[in-house]
């Protein structure tokens, strides 16, 4: 839940009203592939991680939930954590 309201987040500070958050489409907030690579460099930055080329498909963002458990689970790899920032040390 802590992955998913970071998320609704990061969207409201680039400007994205969200009303109703149980389960949206993250693509209808992303419109573009620069409002793509600005979300994506966002959660790299907030949750300290390098994600993997995987996610970086557009179709990943169908789901705030799915895209939030998918999140965690790499959150919680140490593979992907990023020491460069830091405040890294919340997340790894």
């Amino acid at each position: 839940m802590i992955v998913k309201n970071k998320i609704l987040a990061l969207l409201e500070e680039s400007g994205s009203a969200i009303e109703n958050c149980d389960d949206i489409d993250l693509r209808e907030y992303v419109s573009d592939s620069l409002g793509f690579i600005n979300l994506i460099i966002c959660i790299e930055e907030e949750f300290c991680i390098e994600l993997p080329d995987e996610a970086l498909q557009y179709n990943k963002l169908s789901s705030i939930n799915g895209f939030s458990n998918y999140l965690e689970t790499i959150i919680n790899d140490p593979a992907y954590s990023c020491t460069e920032h830091e405040d890294c040390d919340d997340y790894i």
